[in-house]
């Protein structure tokens, strides 16, 4: 026999065969990397979801604890506010519930909820606040924002400022360099308990999830 040949052959075919394990190794490693990133990402995915559907839990009783005590308010003294109260109430947890599962809305919703929100206010408060809306253009009414992210700020601003009918506290939305602002005037109240700040803290916190950064908060509530 020709041993030169058959030692050609030989390390001909283990080159060959050391070439296909290593390619195949590769090719599993590969595909071993991309299936754990994979499950990595599922289970940020379900982690990011069980802290979203948790934040969105305080949404609704938060809102509704703060309604309740409006509503008590009005029974004791006009129980024929209370009454439109509890109508409009209505209305406007019914549009919790429905928005409380998106993500996001279009800037024009909230824009409408905040205004049927204020006129809760007003049937307690009367002419001791102002709320003042932008005038929305057709590519603005179209953003999207999270669902009472601008309720919220204008709830804050009744709860822990003074206002009176003499002295109206004014509120205002506006649009500035592709921010939505909430701006009130400071007269934080004498009286003012501890203040937890959970609802900007939770408004925060899905800001982050949902937009991949927070909301920005200058000056006290």
């Amino acid at each position: 026999p020709d041993w030169e040949v058959i030692r050609t052959i030989t390390l001909t075919c283990v080159i060959c065969v050391a070439f296909v394990t290593h390619v195949y190794e590769t090719v599993y490693l590969i595909q071993q990397r991309e299936g754990d990133l994979l499950t990595v990402e599922r289970t940020d995915r379900a982690r990011t979801q069980a802290e979203l559907d948790a934040l969105r839990a305080q949404v609704a009783p938060h809102f509704l604890f703060n309604s309740l005590n409006t509503l008590s308010w009005l029974i004791r003294n006009d129980s024929t506010k209370a009454l439109e109260f509890t109508q409009d109430l209505a209305e406007v947890y019914r549009y919790i519930l429905r928005v409380r599962r998106s993500d996001l809305i279009t800037l024009d919703e909230e824009c409408a909820f905040v205004t049927q929100f204020f006129r809760l206010l007003k049937l307690r408060f009367e002419n001791s606040l102002q709320l003042e809306l932008p005038t929305l253009d057709e590519r603005q009414r179209a953003w999207r924002v999270i669902p009472l992210s601008l309720q919220l700020p204008v709830e804050n601003a009744v709860k822990h400022n003074e206002h009176s009918a003499s002295r109206p506290l004014r509120i205002e939305i506006r649009i500035e360099n592709g921010f939505v602002i909430v701006t009130n005037e400071k007269r934080l109240r004498s009286t003012l308990e501890p203040v937890s700040r959970l609802g900007l803290r939770t408004l925060d916190e899905r800001s982050r999830l949902i937009l991949g950064r927070g909301i920005e908060v200058i000056g006290d509530e």
